[in-house]
């Protein structure tokens, strides 16, 4: 509550809507009661005790009465600390809010003592009413004028003879006039009237907006006596609210950050609550969405921002409550953001903590303006106090000649610890510091000689604007020196603020490298930027006569403008288009088009702010790559279909070399033995290089397909021990499997790759192995879910490799050593094969070497569990014994055909070729077989269109006959194949 300055036999109390929680009583309750006003603010009860017995039950029927009715009377006496009885006049004030609640409830009393004089206080108010920027005068019920400070003289530029007894709406514009007469209706009915604001023209042709607050006054008999009017000059404040709306607006909505975040954390700094404004701030850092039980150290790239966010998260942890400033990058600029971190304490415990984030570049220049409170008071008495109370941030003093203080007053005086008991009588020099007193004094002497002036002082980091006047006395006489200070600090900061707000915002718009525009609801451009000029190939001028749609290209014009719609209808609020723009010459470009909104302080709409840049450069190579694109996917398949094809054309005559040699039966020894061992490992070895190549290619090219089938694993690895137990014999190694007993039996996986990678594995173990042994070993690494994670290892103590060849063994046509190639043979490709296949089924794998004592290859492959239920089946159609059996070959190669042929009669079987599916359909119709051997590619009709056939058949006999794929391709393209 603001210390005021009461007349000698009155005082004031007062109380808000916390009733006595926030209660106020003047110092001057002393005189007229005896008692201090701590003794009733500290003991509410006590005035109550003090009224005269039989007064009492009228007392606190009119102190209910106040929070009904904006104004009470009452007439009653008090018993004082010394016993005396004192007739007293209590007047009261209520003010209400819109829902009828009180907000605040003032009361005036006033003893009448008449030996109290009250001329040098009458003066005093005189001097203080004159010195007021403010004009102020009061005016009878029929509007004629009675009473002007000097103020109003200036205002009506007459002179003060005109003035008395004018006609009080004659210095006014007809409008205000009406407003005027409005509100004199409504106080003459003891209605509330609100300000009226308006702005004029003055002499100069300057615009300047005035405020007047218009007031009732009652005499004794609680009759409207008459009209007091104050009239203030607001110009500086519409001017700084209006630009510093439009401008903060505008700033804002091109940075967009306009929003305060919101989140609240955990112990363990998990989100568990934020708003919008933080989800989109994160998403446009980090292109990722926030969501709750995320990490809060997830968004902070920076490790010293991480560690002042982690220290100052602990600190509020602890029970504090601060706020800290955090420097965010964005782009190429640096943007400070104030975080305010408030523990939320549940149950006496700190367990979570909110933070508030707002961009501190946008601060709240609007101070609001104190409460009026109003009075039934007398004339002289309702001027000083109304005077008092619109003096925010001011200070008024009275000195004598001697620079002796008569008379302060004013809210400054606290902000100092001063107040006006302290310094009544007191000399300047004992009043304030050395370095104010010699200003001031300076200043006083020059008062005293007659000067009124205006000074402006610096006092710390604080500014000031004093106002000297001299105060006469009846003999014209200077006998006192007024001084009205008010700190103007907040207006020279607004003042200083908006200036470089506006520098911010317009070096932000010119300088930027893309295209920036603010246009109209219409689409007519009101403010465009350098780079757009150049972008569409306009002048400024040019473009700030032509509207968006005229050169915006007709295709995309509807699409652009339905979102102008979609916006201008609250239905979103900003919006992102890919658009083709016609230049100056014709020419189409393409833009990425950025546009939001501006609005003011209320939300009305004032502009789209729109942000172009220039993408045609961008969408010409997105043209380019999908051309570019469509001519590898087209390249890459012919190459993948070539390579198919002559495989299978190669394979084929070599799968029919292997198969006659195996038919000879052979003697080691002889010469003719030797060249066909030589001629069949020669094959296999071109066959094998040929499925490297088709295999590494079809890696390469991303056409593996994994196929999951349920194995026993143990036994897989039994067989490739067996499977490659005759060459270790042949070399003397020793051949070892050991596995792990907790591993799963029935696991499910790719087995053909699982097999591919072994067998390499292996295979290269024992080349490179001359003696000593080589040892397999699986064992379980984890389990997770429905996953095995297993480690195997393959161990040998063959030549090894040098250290600093370890780095090229997995690279293409690669060998440790290239005298390995000439020895040993091999592509160079199996490593290679073997890594990308491991990496295909998200596997990993590694080796560990020393040369000359051997190397330990080490996978790790996932399998999945597979129901222990299922028996893993090795399905059978015939016996040992072939004889009898009646095969129907389906087979266009007759060297296949004729290969097969003698197998079976070998085995006392029986065959018969069929060229192609067609012809293979027609054999089944007249004979019967007991199973068809089925080649996959052939003239006609191929294998996959003539099986589909057998097994859509109506005949029993025919549709039931097992069909058995031969083919040259290797089996997962079958697979893959036949799935499709």
């Amino acid at each position: 509550m603001k210390e005021h300055k009461i007349s000698l036999g009155e005082f004031m109390w007062s109380y808000t809507r916390d009733a006595y929680t926030s209660m106020f009583f003047s110092e001057d309750i002393l005189e007229v009661t005896g008692y201090q006003p701590n003794e009733f603010i500290q003991n509410p009860a006590l005035f109550p005790e003090i009224v005269f017995e039989e007064d009492k039950n009228l007392f606190l029927t009119h102190r209910e009465a106040v929070n009904h009715n904006s104004r009470n009377n009452l007439k009653y006496r008090i018993i004082t600390r010394s016993g005396e009885i004192r007739s007293i006049t209590e007047k009261t004030f209520t003010r209400f809010d819109e829902n009828n609640s009180v907000i605040t409830v003032t009361g005036f009393v006033t003893w009448n003592n008449p030996n109290k004089s009250r001329k040098t206080e009458q003066k005093i108010q005189k001097s203080i009413i004159n010195s007021q920027e403010d004009f102020i005068c009061t005016f009878s019920p029929d509007l004629t004028v009675k009473f002007h400070n000097t103020s109003f003289i200036r205002f009506c530029n007459r002179q003060p003879d005109e003035i008395n007894a004018s006609n009080i709406l004659s210095y006014f514009p007809d409008f205000v006039r009406e407003k005027i007469k409005i509100n004199i209706r409504k106080l003459s009915n003891s209605e509330q009237a609100g300000d009226i604001v308006f702005k004029i023209v003055n002499a100069e042709k300057d615009t300047i907006w005035l405020r007047l607050i218009i007031l009732p006054i009652y005499n004794a008999q609680n009759q409207l006596w008459e009209f007091h009017l104050q009239g203030s000059d607001i110009t500086d404040l519409k001017k700084s609210q209006e630009i510093l709306k439009s401008q903060t607006a505008e700033f804002e909505a091109i940075i967009e950050n306009p929003h305060i975040s919101i989140i609240v954390l955990s112990k363990n700094y998990e989100l568990e609550l934020f708003n919008k404004t933080f989800e989109s701030f994160i998403f446009k850092l980090f292109n990722i969405y926030p969501k709750i039980g995320y990490s809060i150290n997830r968004f902070f790239i920076d490790l010293a921002q991480k560690q002042f966010f982690a220290e100052q998260i602990d600190r509020c942890f602890n029970g504090e409550y601060f706020t800290a400033v955090l420097r965010t990058d964005i782009s190429d600029h640096s943007y400070y953001f104030e975080h305010s971190f408030n523990p939320v304490i549940e149950d006496g415990k700190v367990e979570k903590i909110s933070i508030v984030t707002r961009d501190v570049t946008r601060e709240n220049i609007y101070k609001t303006e104190l409460n009026k409170t109003t009075g039934r008071l007398t004339h002289s008495q309702f001027l000083l106090n109304k005077i008092l109370e619109n003096l925010p941030e001011s200070a008024v003093y009275v000195l004598d000649k001697d620079l002796r203080l008569l008379f302060s007053a004013g809210e400054e005086l606290s902000k100092y610890n001063l107040t006006p008991e302290n310094l009544q009588g007191k000399l300047l020099e004992e009043c304030f510091s050395p370095e104010t007193s010699a200003y001031a004094r300076a200043l006083f002497y020059r008062v005293f000689n007659g000067e009124r002036f205006t000074d402006i002082k610096e006092l710390g980091d604080q500014t000031f604007e004093n106002i000297f006047t001299p105060v006469f006395n009846e003999q014209h006489e200077i006998s006192l020196a007024l001084l009205y200070s008010r700190n103007i600090t907040e207006k020279v900061l607004s003042k200083q603020a908006n200036w470089e707000l506006q520098e911010k915002f317009l070096t932000a718009f010119n300088y930027a490298p893309i295209g920036k525009a603010l246009v109209s609801k219409d689409g007519k451009f009101m403010m465009v930027n350098p780079a757009l000029c150049q972008f569409l190939g306009y002048t400024e001028a040019e473009l700030l006569n032509i509207t968006f749609q005229e050169i915006t290209h007709p295709d995309d014009l509807e699409k652009d403008w339905d979102l102008v719609l979609q916006v201008l209808n609250g239905e979103i609020n900003s919006y992102q288009l890919e658009k083709r723009y016609f230049t100056k010459n014709k020419k189409v470009i393409w833009s990425l088009l950025n546009v939001s909104k501006a609005v003011d302080a209320h939300g009305n709409f004032l502009h789209f702010i729109s942000q172009i840049q220039d993408i045609t450069r961008q969408k010409e190579y997105e043209e380019e790559l999908i051309i570019a694109k469509n001519k590898a996917e087209e390249a890459a398949n012919a190459k993948a279909s070539f390579l198919s094809i002559m495989t299978h054309e190669i394979r084929t005559p070599l799968n029919s070399v292997i198969g006659f040699s195996n038919l000879l039966d052979y003697d080691p020894k002889s010469p003719d033995g030797e060249n066909i061992k030589l001629l069949k490992y020669s094959a296999e070895t071109l066959l094998d290089l040929i499925n490297d190549i088709l295999d590494f290619s079809k890696i390469d090219a991303g056409k593996i397909v994994l196929f999951e089938e349920v194995f026993d694993f143990r036994e897989l690895l039994m067989k490739l021990r067996n499977s490659f137990q005759f060459k270790a014999d042949e070399k003397g190694l020793e051949l070892k499997v050991i596995i792990d007993e907790e591993i799963p039996a029935h696991l499910k996986a790719d087995l053909t790759r699982i097999k591919q990678i072994f067998n390499n594995l292996m295979g290269n173990a024992l080349k490179f192995t001359e003696k000593g042994s080589v040892v397999i070993k699986a064992r379980l690494h984890k389990i997770e879910d429905d996953i095995c994670h297993i480690d195997i290892t393959f161990e040998d103590t063959g030549i090894g490799i040098a250290s600093e060849k370890l780095v090229k063994i997995f690279e293409v046509f690669s060998q440790a050593d290239e005298n390995s190639t000439r020895k040993y043979g091999g592509t160079g490709l199996g490593l290679s094969i073997t890594q990308k296949l491991v990496h295909l089924i998200n596997g990993t794998i590694e080796v560990n070497s020393t040369l000359g004592k051997g190397s330990i290859f080490r996978i790790q492959l996932p399998f999945r569990k597979a129901d222990t239920s299922i028996e893993v089946k090795h399905p059978s159609l015939f016996n040992d014994d072939l004889t009898g059996i009646r095969v129907l070959v389906a087979e266009d190669n007759l060297n296949n055909f004729i290969l097969v042929d003698r197998f079976l009669k070998k085995w006392g079987g029986t065959a018969e070729n069929a060229p192609n599916g067609k012809i293979a359909l027609e054999m089944l119709e007249h004979k019967s077989y007991d199973v068809i051997l089925m080649d996959t590619q052939m003239p006609e009709m191929d294998g996959y269109q003539a099986t589909r056939a057998i097994r859509n058949s109506t005949d029993s006999r025919i549709s039931g006959i097992p069909i058995i794929g031969f083919s040259a391709t290797p089996k997962s393209e079958l697979i893959v194949h036949g799935e499709s």
